[in-house]
């Protein structure tokens, strides 16, 4: 869930990606309120929830080619298999 939420969020770190964003974070971007305090496992699992099935409501991002650094051939980001 926390590679998928850092790209909805887009913070890009200084290699390459997305920076990880705290449950807090990502919480509070969705919207969620929280029934208690937050560090309590069972709140925790409840806003982990919550932000996984936000993010199935999302579009699906197209991923861009990925690139062989040796060969600097471009391959497809998904293999079909074909």
């Amino acid at each position: 869930m926390q590679r998928a939420f850092a790209e909805v969020y887009g913070e890009p770190r200084s290699y390459r990606g997305y920076r990880w964003q705290k449950l807090q974070v990502a919480a509070a971007y969705i919207g969620y309120e929280w029934p208690g305090s937050a560090h309590r496992a069972v709140n925790d699992c409840q806003a982990t929830r919550a932000i996984w099935h936000w993010l199935q409501r999302q579009p699906i991002p197209s991923a861009p080619p990925r690139t062989n650094r040796e060969t600097a051939a471009v391959e497809p980001a998904i293999h079909t298999g074909a």
